[in-house]
């Protein structure tokens, strides 16, 4: 579901003809990269999805709406990881929203999530190929990133640690899984690292956080 707050930020921010970059990084279903490709018909969109169960509707979807799409895993460095994917969720038995190149927490020795009752992964996962966000934006050819959406399952720190070139001008991270996955960094810990990157805390939603990049 795409949030509200973030769509009256990006009304905002952007014109609708605009020629911006954006990246949607945790693509799932492509859900979010449509709907940005419905609101800049001018943007140049790049869409990153790792869950090898996701990877051929993810094709076909970015073909149909002019969206660049890569199966990479974005980590801090370059290398194999890997990947926990998610199986079901409730009476959905194709729940590909939840994989991490973290380990989930679950209970016992099983694989239900602890935090969410139904919510089961794969804890044996698969190796994906991680780059880094900078590696990314050279293998594309990204110079500026407008709006970055990421959507990493507790990743996030592990993301933005390894940027040091291309820093997105807005970002709105998925903020509340910290402690879902086996990530070792809190809430907390992000906000430093965002801020020592050069970010502003802009708005906190349940969920998330909207971070603006500042060189004051």
């Amino acid at each position: 579901m795409i949030d509200e707050k973030q769509v009256s930020f990006l009304k905002k921010t952007f014109k609708a003809n605009q020629y911006i970059s954006i990246v949607d990084l945790g693509a799932a279903d492509l859900a979010h990269s449509i709907f940005f490709r419905k609101m800049f018909k001018n943007a140049k969109i790049y869409a990153i999805e790792p869950d090898r169960d996701n990877i051929e509707k993810c094709i076909s979807l970015a073909q149909k709406h002019g969206i660049v799409f890569s199966s990479f895993a974005i980590s801090k460095e370059a290398g194999t990881k890997t990947f926990y994917p998610s199986l079901s969720y409730g009476n959905n038995n194709n729940w590909g929203y939840s994989g991490s190149i973290f380990k989930p927490v679950v209970n016992g020795k099983g694989n239900e999530s602890a935090f969410y009752k139904t919510l089961k992964f794969d804890m044996s996962g698969y190796d994906v190929e991680c780059v880094s966000f900078d590696s990314f934006c050279d293998i594309h050819m990204i110079e500026e990133v407008d709006f970055l959406h990421m959507d990493a399952q507790g990743a996030e720190y592990d993301i933005i640690s390894g940027i040091e070139k291309v820093f997105p001008r807005h970002i709105w991270a998925e903020t509340n899984a910290f402690g879902e996955y086996e990530t070792g960094v809190s809430l907390k810990d992000f906000d430093n690292l965002m801020l020592q990157k050069g970010y502003k805390k802009i708005e906190r939603t349940a969920n998330d956080t909207l971070y603006s990049f500042s060189l004051t």
